[in-house]
């Protein structure tokens, strides 16, 4: 049996760690990094096992692995562990489609985490997915521990696993906002018509039938929505620099917009792609010139993350006796080699930073998917997940030796930097030396979800008479229409249909509903004025703005002279969410607000309105 996590530690003169690259010992026990001690440190009750100049990176975390299990051939949990193992990849995490059924609700989870039982060699997480017509079975899977919902903007390729719409999209979003959950999304959007394709077998003809504008609609699409939602947004497989721009300019405004771009979309730039090729075919294109570009944007943080997007499927499948673009697979097998094609696409580039490598294939995946706490990292009191690893040997891929289930990657018989000479997952010695260790031993991750809505919600909702409904709904938003629609919207079915009507009316009221809810409000600090407006939940209206009343007198001042400003500038008082947030924290909000646009502060405040109505409406069921 392959043996527990014991104690030992690991020396080398090259030790990724939080504070950089540098000689260093990594003391581990019971699983755990102990600490990270130097060098020449003597450690008397610890076995310490000297590498030399070998490098003592994190374990790579690809968020974004279709292992396809159960129901297909295609991969499984076993091969594609076997695989990211070889690969000094730690952690995987498992898309919701090609597998049957897709993961769209809690019982699909449960059946996918019952067939990865016992056949994984590094730790695996999974999301749920998002298609039209299931936001009331997201808080049970969110509750279950996925660790992000998945959409597509496009057809999927497969029929069971439909692309989301703009609707369906709003009624997701709060949720996830409210949960803390990310919502990554495939972003292709059809747009405008494409290029007709005369040669199937055409690599450019297939390139141009997806067009870059799909990407960058999308992108501006959920950029918007992330704006209204503050929902955490993960654009997957960015291919286009072109949307480089509209990414930073999001980030500027802080909005919770993460990115990853793929080992293919940098590694592959430059490489004459044959026409019948079908190797290569993915979503989006591989387009040329692209790859230092995006390289720009991982440098400048525009980007977050490299993920493998591994996809693998049978031979057959890839439509390689054919050539034909239209009738093949996309998608490319990789999950054992984004270490060492990253590696090399840096080191053409002149890039030789170990620190920034294990940023984008492990600290910043860790951050988007909840594990930061315990993954990504060579520091005290986290996972011994750990690749040990020779960045300067080149070595030449051959298909039928890598560890997936079907040996198809355009990678084969391509020259690439970095061997990987062992992985530890939680202190187990999972590969090394090219073999993996007698037995399987990861496990399944789930996340934390800051908070949910309750089913009680809507029962308590459906429980009460008209006029108690009217009166609730009064007290979470004053705009007449919004109360109106959502009294013929009872009953509701679950959580989730209540804060998709509420969101879905809200965003169609015209301007004046808006300044009319606006209107119910005090202004922020007017303590006074907040409790008689809201006799009825004094308790709730005093709570949101609780911080107010410990504010210092200063405090207080600079905020009735800027809502003054304010009011006059806009023609209508401050809306902000003042739950958990200080005086100070809102004073610094206002000012800054006061420099927008009316039409992008109206916006904002509405944004705002809703985060303020979907607080309420959980209390109702208090």
């Amino acid at each position: 049996m392959n043996p527990g996590p014991r104690s030992f530690a690991l020396r080398s003169t090259r030790v990724v760690t939080p504070n950089g690259v540098g000689p260093a010992i990594v003391v581990i026990e019971s699983g755990k990094i102990q600490r990270v001690e130097s060098i020449d440190v003597e450690l008397a009750t610890f076995v310490v096992d000297d590498l030399g100049d070998l490098v003592i990176s994190p374990g790579v975390i690809d968020a974004h692995v279709h292992i396809n299990e159960p129901g297909t051939n295609w991969e499984g949990f076993e091969t594609a562990t076997r695989a990211a193992a070889a690969g000094g990849v730690t952690t995987i995490v498992d898309m919701p489609l090609n597998s049957i059924p897709v993961t769209t609700d809690a019982i699909a989870l449960a059946e996918k985490r019952s067939a990865a039982a016992g056949k994984c060699w590094v730790d695996v997480g999974f999301y749920g997915g998002l298609v039209p017509g299931n936001a009331d079975q997201l808080p049970a899977l969110i509750e279950a521990g996925v660790l992000g919902i998945k959409a597509f903007l496009c057809h999927s390729g497969l029929d069971e696993f439909p692309n989301a719409t703009e609707q369906d999209l709003r009624a997701a979003m709060p949720l996830l906002a409210r949960a803390g959950v990310p919502l990554l999304v495939h972003a292709e959007l059809l747009t405008l018509s494409s290029p007709a394709v005369t040669d199937v077998r055409s690599f450019s003809q297939f390139v141009t039938s997806r067009p870059e504008q799909w990407e960058l609609d999308a992108i501006e699409l959920m950029i918007r929505l992330c704006r209204e939602y503050r929902c955490p947004v993960h654009i997957v497989h960015l291919a286009t620099s072109t949307a480089l721009p509209i990414i930073a300019a999001a980030k500027q405004e802080r909005l919770p917009i993460t990115v990853e771009t793929c080992p293919h979309y940098l590694f592959f730039d430059g490489t004459k792609i044959s026409d019948g090729d079908t190797r290569f075919k993915c979503a989006p294109p591989i387009r040329t010139g692209e790859a230092t570009l995006l390289f720009g944007g991982l440098l400048d943080g525009t980007i977050d993350t490299i993920g493998s997007d591994h996809s693998p499927c049978p031979l057959e499948m890839k439509s390689i006796d054919t050539g034909n673009f239209s009738t093949a697979w996309g998608g490319i097998a990789s999950v054992q080699l984004t270490l060492s094609a990253v590696w090399t696409f840096l080191g053409k580039q002149g890039c030789h930073d170990l620190s920034l490598l294990s940023r984008w294939l492990a600290v910043a995946p860790a951050e988007l998917v909840g594990l930061a706490h315990r993954k990504g990292k060579i520091a005290p009191g986290y996972d011994a997940d750990l690749v040990v690893w020779d960045p300067d040997p080149t070595w030449t891929i051959q298909g039928d030796e890598l560890f997936h289930r079907h040996n198809v990657t355009p990678y084969d018989g391509f020259t690439v930097s970095g061997k990987v000479t062992r992985t530890y997952v939680r202190g187990n010695l999972v590969f090394a030396d090219g073999v993996h260790r007698e037995q399987p031993i990861g496990q399944m991750l789930s996340r934390t979800p800051t908070k949910v809505l309750r089913i009680s919600v809507a029962e308590r909702i459906n429980s009460w008479s008209e006029q108690a409904a009217r009166e609730a709904f009064e007290n979470c938003c004053a705009a007449p229409g919004w109360i109106e629609q959502m009294l013929k919207r009872c009953p509701f079915a679950s959580d989730a249909e209540v804060v998709a009507s509420a969101s879905e009316i809200w965003w169609s009221l015209p301007r004046e509903e808006w300044l009319a809810a606006f209107a119910a409000h005090p202004k922020i600090g007017d303590l006074e004025s907040l409790q008689k407006k809201y006799r009825s939940t004094a308790g709730w209206a005093s709570g949101e703005q609780a911080s107010v009343a410990q504010a210092r007198n200063d405090t207080l001042r600079d905020l009735a002279r800027y809502n003054r400003e304010y009011e006059e500038r806009f023609g209508h008082i401050f809306i902000v969410c003042a739950t958990g947030k200080s005086a100070d924290e809102m004073l610094a909000l206002l000012e800054s607000r006061l420099s927008n646009e009316a039409s992008t502060e109206l916006n904002i405040a509405a944004a705002e309105q809703l985060k303020i109505t979907l607080l309420r409406l959980e209390k109702l069921a208090a």
